[in-house]
């Protein structure tokens, strides 16, 4: 698929119909890969890095992730940063120096005879490589940046990540003492919602809010786009006016055409 790419980069001819609707006209155009939408698990191998869950498994930075133990007794990856600091983006440029390290790094493995330093260099090699594995097939492409082309995945991030959280932080008892907490009103929120009318376009119609923790992601795009106003009586304002911030901002994410 990257040589297809970079043959439509150096531009070739396409019929295509005329300004007028009765003819057809050709026309001399170059076509250019500018982003990709991906999931987290197919974006680390496209990009050559390692695994989400790894230490500097975010394809966006290059901020090396801490283990924090869930509620739950698990762990995970968080990659965190203060107020203050800089982030370190992935850009083409990053991935050129990196890709030297990878190729330097590479060679003093070959060099090496024991396991102990094998597995010494290995440590030393996850630091200075910052999560990159290999080569990027993407990188080859004229307008395609490493890092900030990789576009967010609206399923995983914004429905069944940053709402998901939102309605556990909002329903959840284990935080009905924050002054964020509408938990006291589910069943309220439940009825209210129960009695919206949805576009004939939805395809799942969402269950009841009392099973929020079981809800598939059409489930809480539905909920989150059209369902929202439910919440307006029960929030208090300054939660309501930043939630509809965050569903504006996904309406015009997700529009078919820029006005």
């Amino acid at each position: 698929i990257v040589n297809e790419l970079k043959c439509l980069e150096v531009g070739r001819k396409f019929q295509l119909r005329s300004t007028d609707g009765e003819g057809v006209e050709e026309a001399f155009i170059k076509v250019f890969l500018v982003s990709s939408c991906c999931d987290k698990p197919a974006q680390c191998l496209v990009q050559c890095l390692a695994q989400p869950t790894a230490k500097f498994g975010c394809g966006k930075c290059a901020i090396r992730g801490e283990t924090v133990e869930t509620e739950g007794g698990g762990h995970v990856i968080s990659f965190i940063i203060n107020a203050s600091e800089t982030i370190n983006l992935r850009s083409n440029d990053q991935y050129d120096e990196l890709l030297e390290t990878v190729k330097l790094n590479n060679e003093e493995l070959a060099s090496l005879t024991t396991d102990r330093d094998i597995k010494a260099a290995k440590l030393r090699h996850t630091e200075s490589q910052m999560g990159l594995k290999g080569s990027c097939v993407l990188r080859e492409l004229k307008y395609f940046d490493f890092g900030q082309s990789f576009v967010v995945d609206s399923l995983h991030n914004i429905y069944l990540g940053a709402f998901k959280r939102l309605l556990k932080l909002w329903l959840n008892p284990l935080y009905k003492s924050e002054p964020w907490s509408i938990s006291a009103y589910l069943s309220n929120l439940a009825d209210a919602l129960k009695r919206v009318k949805f576009p004939s376009t939805t395809t799942r119609r969402p269950r009841s809010l009392i099973d929020y923790k079981k809800y598939k992601g059409s489930e809480l795009r539905v909920l989150m786009l059209c369902g929202f106003p439910v919440f307006e009586k029960f929030m208090k304002k300054k939660y309501y006016e930043h939630f509809k911030q965050l569903v504006l901002a996904v309406h015009l994410a997700e529009s078919r055409a820029l006005t």
